[in-house]
C-alpha cells in the first residue's frame, strides 16, 4: 500500500469520529465570526471589548485553542448584531440540503435579512 493511499484510509476513518466533526464545526464558526468581524468593520479587540473579555481569550476562542461553548457563541453572535442557528439533520437528509453554496459570494451572504440589515445567521451547524 502506498503511502499516500494509506493516508487517505486514516483519514477517511477519522472522519466520521465526534472529535473530527466537531473540529471542523469548530473551523466553520471561526471562519464565519472572521468573516462577519469584516462585514462588520470590527477587529478582534472590537469583539472583545463587546463581550468583557481580553483580546487573547478572543483569539483562542477564534484560533480553537479555547472551547467555545453554546453560551459563548450566543454572546459572539449577538455582539456581531447576528443569530445563531444551529440545526441537527438526520443524515438520509442531509445530502438534500443543498441551500446555498456560499463560497460563490466574495462579500458575507444576510440570510433573513430584516428591513435594516441587521440580522443575520452565526453558523448553521449540519
Amino acid at each position: 500500500m502506498k503511502a499516500q493511499e494509506w493516508f487517505k484510509n486514516q483519514i477517511g476513518a477519522l472522519e466520521n469520529t465526534p472529535t473530527y466533526k466537531a473540529e471542523v464545526l469548530q473551523l466553520k464558526i471561526s471562519e464565519k465570526i472572521l468573516e462577519l468581524l469584516e462585514h462588520r468593520k470590527m477587529t478582534r479587540a472590537d469583539l472583545a471589548k463587546e463581550l468583557k473579555c481580553s483580546l487573547p481569550y478572543v483569539s483562542k476562542l477564534i484560533n480553537g485553542s479555547e472551547n467555545m461553548t453554546i453560551k459563548k457563541m450566543v454572546e459572539i453572535a449577538i455582539s456581531l448584531k447576528c443569530d445563531l442557528d444551529i440545526k441537527i439533520v438526520p443524515k438520509e437528509y442531509a445530502g438534500r440540503l443543498n441551500l446555498i453554496n456560499f463560497s460563490q459570494y466574495k462579500k458575507p451572504i444576510v440570510i433573513d435579512e430584516v428591513s435594516n440589515g441587521e440580522n443575520c445567521n452565526l453558523a448553521t451547524a449540519v
